[in-house]
């Protein structure tokens, strides 16, 4: 009986626990390279400004990490290393794993299909985020209309399977190509 009544506490305190959990998505990083950032911050776009969620250090052994519970009308989040961002998408209950190197921050693990549709897209654009300033000039417009064909592409394809991201991707394409093009 008495280990009954030990036991029945601690089984309300791991589910209280365990329930608290269920809405936070966590995010678990790694970094490697030479000229690696220290900070990490975690963004959100706010009326088309960034708004720091978290700041983390990176530690000794390159590991960083957040945990977070994502806000209900707007599952779109950003890595920022102080020189690029990186877009995410979090969901509760959810653990994604990302990389840093020196060509910036890429999944290990997408885990959600949202993030494994931005894995696609981030795939199709790195020809553009290769760009360095010592290329001709002309070399951006070969890369960009490469990259812009690939996205009409990419983009069909998401309405014809009827993906759910497809008009959220449209919209995510079109401000990136935007970005490089201005």
């Amino acid at each position: 009986m008495r280990r009954l009544l030990l036991f029945l506490p601690l089984a309300f305190l791991a589910m209280f626990a365990n329930a608290q959990s269920e809405g936070f998505s966590y995010i678990q990083g790694k970094v490697e390279g030479e000229d690696s950032p220290q900070e990490i911050q975690l963004v959100r776009a706010e009326y088309g400004s960034p708004v720091v969620c978290a700041t983390t250090q990176v530690s000794a052994s390159g590991s960083f990490g957040f945990a977070i519970e994502p806000l209900a009308n707007s599952a779109y989040y950003y890595l920022y290393d102080g020189k690029s961002y990186f877009r995410i998408c979090l969901q509760p209950s959810i653990t994604i794993k990302v990389g840093w190197t020196e060509a910036g921050f890429n999944f290990i693990e997408p885990v959600s299909k949202a993030n494994q549709v931005l894995l696609r897209w981030y795939s199709m654009e790195t020809p553009l985020r290769s760009i360095r300033r010592s290329d001709p000039y002309a070399a951006f417009f070969q890369r960009f209309d490469s990259v812009e064909a690939k996205s009409k592409v990419f983009l069909e394809e998401l309405k014809r399977i009827r993906s759910p991201y497809s008009m959220q991707m449209a919209d995510i394409v079109r401000l990136d190509l935007l970005d490089r093009k201005s």
